[in-house]
């Protein structure tokens, strides 16, 4: 009963601090669950075994979300307040925050905002098919001040600038400064440079970007080079990141979704190929390279592929890659629907691995088949494992 209390008077809450942007509700977001049955096989040890898995998920959604902005003309102050809703989840309460999403006082054509920010500038992430970690990215550069004011000025995508003046804390004189122009003068092309510095160390960082998304056709493709730099200007030649994107169309994803390919092989995806690399000014010598290409899913009915090869310097590319590649393609067989996969991952001379199955659903009514080769390193002739499982999902 407490808990209910707690629930309903948190939805009157947000109903009244945001009067009527956020609507109150009451209606069931999710109720679901599956369980699971795998019998293996571990081929090098010949001994076999059973699983069990079961889950179950129940949302209820009591809010949805919603902003508030306020309005006005000349010198104004504008604030945004957002929530992302309320609901329970499986008993605990899931979202019903609000926030500021920013704050700033309109001057005629200024404007000075007074949210928290940074004086890091720079920071750019290459256009890539296939996206993982940091292997073709800048970092932004120079110590970052959190607390203060930004100084904001629109030409409209002619060009905008920003100058951030904050300290590292109230009542310690650690103040820092960062400018940063941006323009975007013509469609799909964005310029980027900033310079920052912190007046108790003298440290300074400048970074830079340029990006251009060319649309080809009509159906979506397009060509997308980009290219970020930053320095610490201390010494520091600075780092460079360049990629060039072929789009076979707008679709992208996070994990594209195919045997072996884990985040740590790509945490995003654009449907496309790519090359890439990030190149350490100060030592030349060592150039990485990166090739990745993903086919997305409609490029092919019902098909979906990907592949990459990765150095971290061409000069010593014969011991120093990795490469793989994934594939699966789902075959209608009304009722059903069969999805053979499989994929490999080759690492330098040392490591191969290869996982390979196929699923299948809509045979019988709320349940999945799938049957699964998942090797070792068969370079050390680890062979891995076999397993079936039957999953039954409502």
């Amino acid at each position: 009963m407490k808990k209910a209390l707690v629930v309903f008077l948190a939805l009157a809450l947000v109903a009244g601090v945001f009067a009527d942007e956020p609507v109150a509700e009451s209606s069931i977001a999710n109720f679901s669950g599956n369980a699971s049955v795998t019998w293996g096989v571990d081929l090098d040890s010949s001994k076999t075994g059973f699983k069990n898995d079961a889950g179950a998920g129940f949302k209820v959604t009591l809010a949805k979300g919603g902003n508030k902005v306020s309005a006005g003309d000349g010198v104004w102050g504008e604030i945004k307040i957002s929530t992302n809703g309320l609901a329970i989840d499986n008993s605990a309460i899931a979202d019903g925050g609000a926030g500021v999403d920013y704050a700033k006082l309109h001057l005629g054509p200024l404007a000075i905002g007074i949210m928290k920010g940074d004086t890091k500038v720079g920071g750019y992430n290459a256009p890539r098919a296939l996206a993982q970690g940091k292997q073709a990215k800048v970092d932004a550069v120079n110590e970052s001040k959190e607390h203060g004011i930004v100084i904001q000025y629109s030409a409209g995508d002619i060009f905008s600038i920003d100058v951030d003046f904050r300290s590292a804390e109230k009542y310690n004189d650690d103040y820092g400064v960062a400018a940063e122009v941006t323009s975007k003068p013509i469609s799909g092309l964005e310029i980027k440079a900033g310079y920052s510095m912190a007046f108790a160390s003298n440290k300074m960082g400048l970074g830079a970007k340029l990006e251009y998304s060319l649309p080809i056709g009509g159906d979506g493709m397009y060509v997308k080079p980009g290219l970020g730099y930053s320095s610490t200007l201390d010494g520091d030649s600075g780092s460079v990141a360049v990629g060039l994107l072929f789009g076979f169309s707008g679709e992208s994803a996070g994990n594209p979704g195919l045997p072996l390919f884990d985040d740590d092989i790509a945490n995003s995806s654009n449907a496309g190929v790519s090359v890439a690399t990030l190149i350490n000014l100060n030592d030349t010598e060592v150039i990485p390279l990166f090739f990745d290409v993903w086919t997305g899913s409609n490029l092919v009915p019902n098909f979906g592929a990907a592949a990459f090869f990765r150095t971290d310097a061409i000069s010593g590319v014969a011991d120093n890659f990795i490469a793989g590649a994934g594939l699966k393609y789902a075959i209608s067989a009304d009722p059903a629907t069969i999805t053979p996969q499989a994929g490999f991952i080759l690492e330098n001379t040392v490591s191969t691995k290869l996982k390979a199955g196929v699923v299948i659903g809509g045979a019988v009514a709320n349940t999945e088949f799938s049957l699964w080769y998942t090797s070792g390193n068969l370079k050390d002739d680890v062979l891995g494992t076999v397993d079936f499982t039957v999953k039954i999902s409502i």
